[in-house]
């Protein structure tokens, strides 16, 4: 485990990352709901405000960490698999940190 995180964020990663392979290997498809919940999980963890990598660079490092083969059609999936799952983050940090002001339809 890392030393700037907590046990939370750490299983959330580890889900998140374990989702990516199971979907890349065409083992899972993760519903949506299921991986909105790990992203709301990890930005109320705090996840946003530690460390100094970006949730991408976590995930492909753990899905490597996970996976057995390296074929370029394997990477090329996780690096768009991480990537969406990173601008998903980023959406919802920025819809989450607006005030009710900034945001009426909250």
């Amino acid at each position: 485990m890392d030393d700037v995180t907590n046990p939370q964020i750490e299983a959330n990663l580890d889900a998140l990352a374990t989702i990516c392979r199971d979907s890349i290997n065409g083992e899972s498809d993760a519903g949506r709901e299921r991986t909105d919940a790990l992203l709301k999980s990890l930005l109320m963890s705090g996840y946003n405000r530690i460390g100094d990598q970006p949730l991408r660079i976590d995930l492909e490092a753990r899905v490597k960490e996970k996976s057995d083969g390296s074929s370029p059609r394997r990477v090329s999936e996780m690096l768009a698999m991480s990537g969406h799952l990173a601008r998903k983050f980023a959406d919802l940090a920025s819809r989450e940190s607006k005030t009710p002001v900034d945001n009426p339809q909250s």
